[in-house]
């Protein structure tokens, strides 16, 4: 595919090579092209189906009352270090001492450690006065774990309502914004 940005910079380049210029002015001329080292992007930039995905989201909930919105369980990962580098910690009961399996974050690991929690959460936000419905709705983002067929059908066997999720779109839930709180006072 053509892309006139890469063409322009090639231009450029040959130019900057085949004239007989100063280090100062080939620098020059490059910062007026607006062209400056930086660091490269690391996350993938969003489709055009995701950012339809995401606007068909938006759009769809545009009126929810807060009502709606207090009936969402809002769920995420995130792994952070509280001790730096050393010993390693995680949560647990005192008879799971050696039950090395709580480090991981595989379906099998959500299914069975995770998820009772999260439903018993739900259990909680539905018995909730401020929540009429006596519903809760649970956020899932694309992790695999979330997606895993055994995932939903626990779901299914659960009665768990689901909140429909686009892809690559972490600025939309609000827990992200507490896992950047808790790594900033670590």
């Amino acid at each position: 595919m053509y892309d006139p940005r890469q063409h322009r910079l090639l231009g450029l380049v040959v130019f900057l090579w085949s004239s007989i210029l100063t280090p100062r002015l080939a620098n020059n001329i490059v910062k007026m092209e607006s062209y400056r080292r930086r660091v490269a992007t690391s996350k993938p930039l969003l489709t055009e189906v995701q950012k339809q995905a995401r606007l068909t989201w938006a759009v769809d909930h545009l009126n929810w009352t807060p009502e709606l919105w207090a009936r969402v369980v809002w769920t995420d990962e995130c792994s952070f270090s509280t001790g730096g580098f050393g010993k390693v910690y995680v949560t647990r009961r005192p008879e799971e001492k050696y039950t090395d399996s709580w480090g991981s974050r595989t379906g099998k690991v959500y299914r069975e450690r995770v998820l009772p929690w999260v439903y018993q959460f739900m259990n909680w936000v539905a018995q909730q006065t401020e929540n009429p419905s006596r519903q809760a709705i649970l956020m899932e983002d694309g992790a695999s774990q979330h997606t895993a067929k055994l995932t939903k059908q626990l779901h299914d066997l659960n009665g768990i309502a689901k909140m429909s999720w686009p892809a690559n779109s972490p600025d939309l839930n609000p827990i992200e914004n507490v896992w950047r709180l808790l790594k900033q006072s670590s």
